[in-house]
């Protein structure tokens, strides 16, 4: 059993974001390859990631190299990926991603 949830600041503006678009998901989704997923929406057979991205701790080479074998990973395990930058997050931004992917329907 996990312990209780620690969400980072931005992570939780899109934790309000998705709640008010309504969208379902799993916060901080663990994966069998150990990684952990901001946010995990998954519908059916359909499976998305959505990272959030903070400027201060996904600037640097090391996490960009990291960022992209993780983006790696969960696309070999059938996840849809969705990265939203710190400057980008928003309701019209994050709508639009998700309405991009035609797996989920929003109002």
């Amino acid at each position: 059993m996990r312990g209780k949830l620690k969400l980072t600041s931005l992570e939780l503006k899109v934790k309000e974001i998705l709640d008010s678009l309504g969208v379902k998901y799993i916060a901080q989704y663990p994966t069998r390859t150990g990684f952990i997923i901001d946010f995990a929406i998954i519908i059916g057979e359909n499976k998305i990631a959505i990272e959030v991205d903070g400027e201060k701790w996904h600037s640097t080479k090391r996490q960009k190299k990291r960022d992209r074998f993780k983006d790696y990973q969960l696309k070999r395990e059938g996840w849809k990926i969705i990265r939203i930058k710190e400057k980008d997050i928003s309701s019209e931004y994050i709508k639009e991603k998700l309405e991009n992917m035609s797996i989920v329907k929003l109002e």
